[in-house]
């Protein structure tokens, strides 16, 4: 069943509740709270309208000092003092509770200025200019009036000059230590010549601590690291002495006597894994022990080792979760080892628990290590989540004005063969009732189209390869799926049957990439039209290869190669980036074999299994840039472009491969499959659209409401287009002389439930820019805006 968006027309009185919705569900409780009387909130003095903050020196990020503001402007909502009105009103007439909780849940009390805040907000940007190295700086205010008693403050800065770091000298006592910060010297955040900068100074703390914790120092800290500055030079310049302290502690048989002793550089000794740990098992269990060797990858001639403690009957194989230790025994300890030992053992879905431990041995345990070296034993408790277990998942959808129902089945075991195996089999049914050429002979219920599948997965936490996985560094996270899928679909117009099967690898270079190779996918496609309809009909007498291809049966084999990129930071609100590529091609094996062997061919064709193959080159770029503003709203840019050339023996893009337009997660004004290609209109019989070419640029603005009530106002743009021209979609093709005026413009008000875990997402878009109509004419801003609404609703967000 070909997925459609949202209808543009749904129910009037539904349509006219949303609209007005803001009305619905705030603005009329609110006036309801009022009542005849006069006010009991009485408000003296001035509104704060906007707090301005300016510096004489450029260098200064005045966006860095809002933080300091003791006192900010009401919160607006679409521009207007919405939640201020609210408190206000709610004072009139009498009390209830009703009112007192209406204003604490959606009231706000104005601001009003106080001259004892806006110097303490001095104060605090003070002691922030002091911190950055602008000692001698200065800041006025002043408190400008404006109209309906409101005013503005105004914060000017005198940076002065700011002292400068002459000299960065280092003292550290323990050589071993120092040898290892001499190492990261050269990358360092403090340099000769840069401003002073505390926070700077704080930083490179934590790079430092960081780097020794990566080099075997467990227990040091940043306390461990202080500075020492003169700045008696009288030139605004400073010296910075780094001193790295030793460790110190009371001297043993003395009451106050402390020594110092150089900071303690430890190795893992044993590792000790409870792959079925429990924390209510009783400890009259009996627990076996097995010691695991495998061969370090390396030095090849060393076997590391890991003693196994579990009850009854070993489930996991020992190898699976030695490769996802990231430590051996002997090496240095390492932080960033023991995160990624954690994290890829928690990525399996058979353990649900991890807690990792590290512990200086008790004496007996010491016999087995060398007395001149220290060590930690490291014990990893893995608590597993349920082998087998099942969902049911039901949907009422409509898709594109088209009411329908969906249910699924999904059965999992997380440890089909003894390696933590993922399979899933997902048995899937939807019936929807669509719009068509004709009255469909055959309905279920009062449903005229179903669709039934089946998909059977299986993926396993390493490479199938033919040689050793000790090739590929533990820090690739690998991982191999194989996924085969049959979908049945029972349109009005043909039944289409839809066959799938890949094999593919996936692993990570580093925290922010991840690729993806499918060095195979097999994709078959049957389709068997009603021979009575007008669609049959049309299609056959149709000299367009484009619609004739779509609508007959044909066979992909391809392979692909993806790559994303992501600089975003979990649990911190930054900037960040998000860029993935995908490079996919088809049909060249099969053409290769088929020349080799002087294949005959089938209308010019070469086929496999009696249907002609697809022979393509596709690629697509998807770029993103996140950006959070001071009030940690977001603003997000997305740039968009995919390319697919048909070659050899395809004349067009498979349809399954070709670029659509459209729907809740990119053209947002238009239905899913019905924007395009370039300048196409029709009112004849329409068909799902596709294009060689797609061009889109995404602009959306977010922010909170109330709590997990958040929204967001957005505007599309973008088109696709065909590589050649078509007699089905005229005025469809890629003309760079015409192609920039052909772009359709959207713009729409978005309302999210966020609930941490999934958000609910109902984006309502019109169209302001249409490029089917005649050129000249297609900016749309009259009525019927109005009538081209568009409703989309998903799940997460659209990018």
């Amino acid at each position: 069943m070909l997925l459609r968006q949202l209808s543009s027309k749904p129910g009037f009185c539904l349509k006219f509740f949303f609209r007005h919705s803001i009305f619905f569900l705030v603005v009329l409780p609110a006036i309801i709270l009022t009542s005849c009387g006069p006010s009991r909130l009485i408000q003296e003095g001035y509104r704060l309208k906007k707090n301005i903050i300016r510096s004489d020196d450029r260098r200064i990020e005045t966006g860095d000092l809002t933080g300091y503001l003791q006192q900010t402007p009401n919160k607006r909502f679409l521009g207007l003092n919405l939640y201020t009105w609210i408190y206000q009103q709610s004072y009139k007439g009498k009390e209830r509770k009703y009112k007192d909780w209406f204003r604490r849940k959606f009231g706000e009390q104005p601001v009003m200025i106080d001259q004892g805040r806006i110097d303490a907000s001095s104060r605090d940007m003070k002691r922030y200019m002091n911190n950055i190295g602008y000692f001698e700086s200065g800041i006025s205010t002043t408190v400008d009036t404006m109209t309906k008693n409101k005013a503005r403050v105004n914060y000017i800065i005198n940076a002065g000059k700011p002292y400068t770091l002459r000299n960065v000298s280092y003292m550290i006592k323990d050589d071993t230590l120092a040898h290892l910060v001499d190492q990261v010297i050269p990358h360092t955040l403090l340099k000769a010549g840069f401003n002073y900068n505390a926070y700077t100074l704080d930083n490179e703390r934590a790079r430092i601590t960081e780097m020794l914790r990566n080099n075997g120092y467990y227990h040091f800290s940043k306390d461990f690291i202080r500075y020492e500055l003169d700045s008696s030079l009288n030139s605004h310049q400073m010296d910075l002495l780094m001193i790295i302290e030793n460790n110190r502690r009371i001297q043993a048989g003395t009451k106050d006597s402390v020594v110092e002793t150089n900071h303690t550089r430890y190795r893992i000794g044993h590792i000790y894994i409870e792959p079925h740990f429990d924390p209510l098992r009783p400890s009259s269990v009996h627990l076996d022990t097995l010691t695991y060797y495998q061969l370090n990858h390396k030095q090849k001639d060393t076997l590391d080792h890991y003693v196994f403690i579990y009850p009854g009957m070993l489930k996991i194989k020992p190898a699976v979760i030695a490769q996802s230790v990231y430590f051996t025994q002997g090496s240095f300890y390492r932080l960033r080892d023991a995160n990624q030992t954690s994290t890829q053992l928690t990525r399996m879905a058979i353990n649900r628990l991890v807690n990792l431990t590290f512990s200086e041995p008790v004496e007996l345990q010491r016999d087995t290590l060398p007395d001149d070296q220290a060590y930690l034993d490291a014990r990893i408790m893995i608590t597993n989540a349920p082998v087998n277990s099942f969902s049911i998942e039901t949907d009422i959808t409509n898709s594109a004005g088209n009411p329908g129902i969906a249910g699924s089945l999904v059965v999992q075991n997380k440890n089909l063969f003894g390696g933590a195996e993922l399979f899933r089999v997902r048995l899937r049914g939807a019936t929807e009732l669509q719009r068509s050429a004709q009255e469909a002979e055959k309905q279920f219920l009062f449903f005229n189209t179903v669709e039934a599948g089946i998909e059977v997965s299986l993926h396993f936490p390493k490479f199938l390869i033919p040689f050793s996985q000790m090739r590929f560094p533990k820090y690739f996270r690998p991982r191999t799926s194989i996924t085969v899928s049959y979908n049945y679909e029972l349109q009005p117009d043909y039944v289409r049957h839809l066959s799938n099967g890949s094999f593919g690898y996936n692993w990570e270079h580093n925290p922010q990439t991840h690729h993806e190779i499918v060095p195979l996918e097999l994709t078959s496609v049957k389709i068997f039209p009603d021979d009575s309809s007008d669609f049959y009909k049309y299609i056959k007498e149709t000299n367009d290869p484009w619609l004739k291809e779509q609508y007959s049966d044909h066979f992909i084999i391809s392979s692909r190669y993806n790559y994303i990129f992501s600089s975003q930071q979990l649990n911190r609100n930054i900037d960040f980036i998000y860029l993935n590529y995908q490079l996919e091609t088809g049909g060249n094996l099969i053409q290769l074999i088929k020349n080799l062997a002087e294949a005959p061919t089938q209308d010019g064709k070469y086929t496999i299994f009696k249907m002609p193959f697809a022979q393509y080159l596709r690629q697509e770029v998807d770029f993103r840039y996140y950006h959070y503003t001071l009030s940690q709203n977001t603003v997000v840019l997305r740039g968009y472009a995919g390319l697919g050339i048909p070659y050899g023996n395809s004349l067009v893009m498979p349809y399954e491969r070709a670029f659509p337009a459209g729907g809740a997660n990119d053209m947002r004004g238009w239905i899913f499959r019905r924007l395009g290609p370039g300048s196409y209109a029709t009112d004849t019989l329409d068909f799902d659209r596709a294009g060689d070419l797609k061009l889109m640029t995404n602009i959306e603005y977010r922010f909170p409401i109330y709590k997990m009530l958040k929204s967001a106002v957005f505007t599309d743009i973008g088109n696709i287009w065909l590589l050649r021209k078509s007699e089905q979609f005229p005025g469809g093709e890629f003309d760079i002389k015409r192609f920039y005026k052909e772009f359709a413009i959207d713009a729409g008000l978005g309302i999210r439930l966020d609930f941490d875990f999934f958000i609910i997402r109902l984006d309502l878009a019109t169209q302001i820019r249409d490029p089917y109509l005649p050129e000249g004419s297609r900016w749309i801003f009259d009525s019927d805006m109005k009538s081209n609404v568009v409703w989309n609703l998903g799940i997460g967000y659209p990018f």
